[in-house]
């Protein structure tokens, strides 16, 4: 008889990376053709120009997010490799499960804590010729070469109206003082200064001028120019709720965790594992006997147990609505109530102006108020009717 074997692939997704990047990049060429002056030659230009940037960031994760993360894939990573069997398997993702609870619970009271993210850039910039930031300076270059070779024929306008026709200035230029003539030395000031904006107006028209050349020769002489930045950012600190915030943050999480440890189910997902046959296969028969008859007494007693806890809180229930409709009875039970259910008339205006507020189930209670003689028999009937009911009548 031939034995028939089925092949499975198993696999676990990786976690999600910490980090992502963006990149971004461009390309132009362009290129010309053309036949010089003899036909058996070929003139041939190409222009070529590429860009790269990249930006990338980590990704911030609070506790229980980081949590989910690395648990699942190891738990999955464990199963695979042969540390769970299918019945741990599904008792682990109980396990996970209620550490995922605890973890959650305790952050939203604590505060999520978040490192922020470290995003750190690069960008690159290539051109070929002239680069748009190239044409920009000739043409800033070119404005003030044209500024300044105005203003110089300003200044030597406003020298040449000092100087006049008589050329005072020129005389007097080299002159000592002493050999001045009155109407020479009321023009020693004005000269010297319009001689002053002159000679810096001519320099300033000399380096704009060379500038602008220089610039000029450098856009027509098809070079590349290449240009890198990098910047990092990174504000540091944590995303975190204000603790002043937060009241009794110590009892809410003793709370938190020991109802996730101290309730017994570990023994529970214990014997339900023990109870799988797979999961008990490295026992003897005995000793597989011997656990199992303690676990299925331990899980009767568990389910016995939780019998008992629902029927006291359901008896808890009914005496604390017991007491709560008694004591509403007493406010009920007024001396002007009791006046009034001793006069049958009154009686029957109380059950008619009560029917209104009545489902209509509950209508025969009117009709058991209209008939109430005594204590006894009025509080019967106010037992029965609805806490809502109840208290719109104690008020």
């Amino acid at each position: 008889m031939s034995q028939q074997t089925e092949a499975r692939r198993r696999f676990c997704a990786e976690p999600s990376p910490d980090v992502f990047s963006v990149v971004a990049q461009s390309l132009s060429a362009g290129g010309t053709l053309s036949k010089g002056a003899d036909p058996a030659t070929l003139q041939a230009a190409l222009n070529a120009a590429f860009s790269s940037s990249e930006q990338g960031s980590t990704i911030p994760r609070t506790q229980t997010v980081n949590m989910l993360r690395e648990l699942m894939y190891r738990t999955c990573e464990r199963y695979l490799s042969g540390g769970y069997d299918a019945a741990e398997l599904s008792v682990q993702a109980v396990r996970d499960q209620r550490l995922m609870v605890s973890i959650l619970a305790i952050e939203q009271l604590t505060g999520a804590v978040a490192p922020k993210p470290v995003v750190i850039a690069a960008t690159g910039m290539g051109a070929t010729g002239a680069s748009g930031e190239a044409v920009v300076r000739l043409d800033d270059a070119r404005k003030a070469r044209d500024k300044a070779a105005a203003n110089a024929k300003i200044a030597a306008a406003d020298y040449e109206n000092v100087n006049g026709e008589s050329k005072v200035c020129d005389a007097i230029k080299d002159k000592p003082a002493t050999e001045l003539t009155d109407d020479q030395k009321t023009k020693v000031e004005q000269c010297a200064a319009r001689r002053e904006a002159q000679t810096k107006a001519l320099a300033d028209q000399t380096s704009t001028a060379a500038a602008y050349e220089e610039l000029s020769s450098l856009a027509r002489s098809g070079g590349v120019t290449v240009a890198t930045s990098t910047s990092a950012t990174a504000p540091g600190g944590i995303d975190r709720a204000d603790v002043n915030n937060v009241s009794d943050v110590g009892k809410r999480v003793q709370e938190i965790v020991a109802a996730n440890f101290n309730d017994g189910t570990e023994v529970m997902l214990f014997c339900l594992r023990m109870l799988n046959n797979e999961a008990a296969k490295g026992a003897s028969p005995p000793q597989q006997a011997d656990l199992k008859k303690v676990c299925v007494d331990y899980l009767g007693e568990s389910v016995r147990a939780q019998q008992l806890r629902q029927a006291e809180g359901v008896a808890r229930s009914a005496r604390i609505e017991h007491e709560g409709t008694a004591a509403n009875f007493e406010k009920f039970w007024t001396p002007a109530r009791q006046s009034l259910f001793a006069d049958a008339a009154k009686r029957a205006t109380f059950a008619a102006d009560l029917r209104p507020m009545l489902a209509p189930s509950e209508s025969t209670i009117a009709d058991c108020f209209a008939a109430a003689t005594t204590k006894a028999q009025v509080e019967t009937c106010f037992v029965a009717l609805s806490p809502a009911v109840q208290r719109e009548l104690t008020r």
